[in-house]
């Protein structure tokens, strides 16, 4: 187990005048968040459920018509349709956009089905309705994103900072996978339709290439969010080197789910959760700068090591902390007879269920109690 110090050392900070997040400007920031009805976890998954029902409505009651090959205008507005929900939780920009065109579309096309085909009309209406939503809540996800930074900055004030010396070797490879692997996918994507084009231009006899529509909306799908999400990830893990970044001293607590949880600071238990990140071992460097030398046990009152499980240990936050962001965390570690600077590089997660309890400061040695 890591022993994590409590509190920073004297001149662990990037200057003296660093600030505090403090409880106040913290509650300000998580006021901020989308509201609830529009959590993007809980509503991707609610998304997944009435796009499916949709889709079963709308394919169903489709009237037999004469083949005359297949179809191909309403494929890009399926593969909109189904991505939606992968969209709106990971990709909220591309989820608003999305959304609006199918809302468009859904309006469009309903004046066109027959009276009698009563349920391809509801799930027309369903998709048109659950379109707006999801570009509601895109939207103010947001300006949530816009708000929360503007928080943040106002709280760490004017100074700025350049990052640690050493970073983690999963900043500097963020997205990197998911480029490549959703780029992969869309590739053979579009080698699939482009198959199904040329069968159905090419022959005479009307041409199924609903097998291929198939198989390249799945791939379709799966690699756009692969893609966008690592060119965003990516994006923002650089956006942290384009200038001097802010800091903020902060708490920092381990959940039971293994998420560490952000708060106002590491000595008020009246400060509450505010957002997560998770802990790969590519995102963490440990063996940093020396920040304190001495006897084990004969550090300074506040510099033990704590139990992160129990409560928050101190660090030092750079970058504006809002969903989707990247953030680079600086803290003190116990490593022998010295305490050592230790940097984690994570983006923030759009979680809300944290598992976190009341807590009290110890205010001794975790390792050295029985």
């Amino acid at each position: 187990m890591i022993a994590y110090a409590k509190h920073l050392p004297t001149g662990a900070t990037p200057a003296s005048d660093t600030r505090t997040w403090g409880v106040e400007a913290a509650g300000r920031w998580r006021a901020a968040r989308t509201p609830v009805v529009f959590a993007p976890c809980a509503g991707s998954w609610a998304l997944g459920v009435l796009v499916a029902v949709s889709l079963v409505l709308i394919l169903r009651n489709e009237a037999p018509v004469r083949p005359v090959g297949t179809a191909w205008r309403a494929y890009p507005a399926a593969v909109l349709l189904v991505a939606l929900p992968l969209w709106y939780r990971y990709l909220p920009g591309a989820a608003a956009v999305s959304a609006a065109l199918l809302a468009v579309e859904s309006a469009v096309a309903f004046p066109g089905l027959p009276a009698s085909d009563a349920a391809g009309r509801t799930g027309l209406a369903l998709v048109c309705l659950m379109s707006l939503w999801a570009l509601a809540g895109a939207l103010l996800r947001l300006r949530a994103r816009r708000r929360q930074a503007r928080l943040a900055l106002a709280a760490a004030g004017p100074a700025r900072f350049p990052m640690p010396q050493w970073l983690p070797t999963g900043h500097d490879r963020r997205g990197n996978a998911r480029i490549l692997s959703g780029g992969s996918l869309c590739l053979l994507a579009a080698g699939v339709l482009l198959d199904g084009i040329l069968g159905d231009l090419g022959g005479e006899a009307p041409y199924d290439a609903v097998g291929q529509q198939r198989v390249a909306l799945a791939l379709l799908v799966v690699g756009s969010t692969l893609l966008a999400r690592g060119w965003t990830a990516d994006a923002a893990a650089r956006r942290l080197h384009g200038a001097p970044q802010p800091a903020l001293v902060v708490g920092v607590r381990m959940a039971p789910s293994g998420h560490f949880w952000l708060h106002p600071d590491a000595d008020t238990p009246a400060g509450r959760p505010l957002i997560a990140y998770r802990l790969r071992r590519q995102d963490r460097q440990g063996g940093g700068r020396l920040l304190a030398r001495g006897p084990e046990g004969r550090f300074a009152r506040g510099l033990h090591d704590i139990d992160a499980r129990a409560e928050p240990f101190e660090a030092v936050l750079y970058g504006a902390p809002r969903d989707g962001a990247e953030i680079v965390i600086e803290y003190a570690v116990h490593d022998g007879s010295g305490m050592t600077a230790a940097v984690v590089a994570a983006p923030l997660l759009p979680r809300r269920r944290h598992g976190l309890g009341p807590w009290t400061p110890a205010g001794v040695s975790y390792r050295e109690t029985p």
